[in-house]
């Protein structure tokens, strides 16, 4: 039910989109196929790194962010004005947005524990 989970290195980040097509832009990614992150096992908590897409006024999505961040996960909130309006990491691409750009951004937009949840209100607002 995960795609690519087979050909990670778990000893690196591990980046975890909602989309297949989404992770093929990303290194050492995974994709759960959906916005249900809960069929990953806490084995790869460690290095992995949430990326649901970017859709600050989906109510459903917003609260499994907050679910995930109350779960302990490192998630991605997306707060660089590059990505603004931009849904998900294949929008990115196409708007011209490189590999490196995006994997720069979701590091600088990674979030844990206090920190994401102060982030994830911030993000509520846009």
């Amino acid at each position: 039910l995960i795609y690519n989970l087979h050909k990670v290195d778990i000893t690196k980040t591990i980046y975890v989109t909602e989309g297949p097509l989404d992770s093929l832009f990303l290194p050492n990614a995974i994709s759960v196929a959906g916005s249900d992150f809960s069929k990953l096992d806490d084995s790869i908590k460690k290095n992995a790194i949430l990326v649901y897409d970017n859709e600050p006024r989906n109510v459903e999505i917003l609260k499994k962010i907050e679910n995930v961040i109350n779960d302990g996960w490192t998630v991605c909130i997306w707060n660089d004005k590059r990505v603004e309006g931009l849904k998900d990491i294949n929008e990115m691409r196409l708007n011209g947005l490189t590999t490196e750009q995006i994997v720069e951004i979701i590091d600088s937009c990674t979030y844990s524990g206090l920190s994401a949840k102060l982030k994830l209100q911030e993000y509520r607002k846009v």
